[in-house]
């Protein structure tokens, strides 16, 4: 990710790009795509950014994750030297990035949000959000259904059918 696919005054990220295994290419399907950024995050990617100059790290890198020269990061060694410490230290299973995508969804989804938009964000389309994630929340939503109980939304409902 560079500086530039960062908009933070909409607070957004563009996503352009991917690089694996050392190589620079196209996102999977080959379309861009924008994913929304909350406050914290807008925040964290700012005082990354501040910090960087403090630190000494070449302030005229585009690249947003670098390694301490602003070159780009090797995966591998990132996982072994930064991640899975950090998971170990919190107290986490290893898992692997992508898992964190997982993550995001069941609990965007967990949350009540609209699955459209976990959809988007995920840039899946919504029957596989649907078939992949909402295992997790089984009888999450029983007021919804207790709801039906009511004669107020029957009384409303038949004068709706009747109009």
């Amino acid at each position: 990710m560079r500086w530039g696919d960062i908009d933070f005054n909409g607070r957004f990220i563009k996503v352009e790009r991917t690089y694996y295994k050392g190589r620079m290419g196209t996102t999977k399907n080959g379309r861009p795509r924008t994913v929304d950024m909350s406050r914290q995050l807008r925040a964290a990617l700012l005082s990354l950014k501040q910090s960087r100059v403090v630190v000494g790290i070449d302030e005229d890198s585009q690249w947003v994750f670098t390694d301490t020269k602003g070159g780009l990061i090797d995966a591998d060694n990132w996982r072994r030297r930064i991640l899975n410490p950090a998971l170990k230290q919190a107290g986490v299973r290893r898992i692997r990035i992508h898992d964190m995508r997982h993550t995001y969804a069941t609990v965007r989804l967990s949350k009540g949000d609209n699955i459209i938009d976990v959809a988007n964000q995920l840039r899946d389309n919504k029957n596989v959000v649907l078939d992949v994630y909402t295992h997790w929340m089984p009888g999450k939503k029983k007021d919804e259904v207790d709801a039906l109980d009511d004669r107020k939304f029957w009384y409303s409902y038949e004068k709706e059918s009747e109009a």
